[in-house]
């Protein structure tokens, strides 16, 4: 994404990539998105108050697990008081992974939390180097 784009926009692009790796239609996986969004946001404010957000859903299809990192660098406008999301892990399980989601979602948390991440996560040139800032980030491992 090469521009500020709303919530809306963001779940409908994401939505394509995430049907295809797991056999559903982009109109269900948007569904999903904006189903979960609005039970109760996934907006988070870890550490400096810089908002990322986690949304997750659950998905019966092909794959078991899948994590979609997403950086925004001219942001996410992620609600009606127009607060702004520059990074996105977004997260797809199916119910028989409910645990593995949930090591995930705690793994994430510690991430953002980190006073480094944001900074490295900004300036990595390349989808290497942000797998590379993702990995190097420290956190309790298990």
């Amino acid at each position: 994404m090469k521009r500020t784009v709303t919530r809306k926009e963001f779940f409908q692009e994401l939505s394509q990539v995430i049907s295809g790796r797991w056999g559903a239609t982009p109109d269900q996986v948007e569904r999903k998105l904006t189903e979960r969004e609005n039970q109760t946001s996934t907006l988070i404010y870890p550490g400096v108050a810089v908002p990322h957000a986690i949304p997750h859903i659950i998905i019966e299809g092909k794959r078991n697990f899948d994590i979609v990192l997403v950086r925004n660098k001219f942001g996410i406008i992620w609600n009606e008081e127009n607060e702004v999301v520059y990074t996105a892990f977004c997260l797809v399980g199916a119910k028989s992974e409910r645990n593995l989601h949930l090591k995930v979602l705690m793994s994430i948390a510690q991430i953002l939390q980190d006073p480094e991440f944001h900074k490295a996560w900004m300036n990595a040139r390349s989808e290497e180097e942000l797998r590379y800032v993702i990995l190097v980030t420290k956190r309790r491992r298990k």
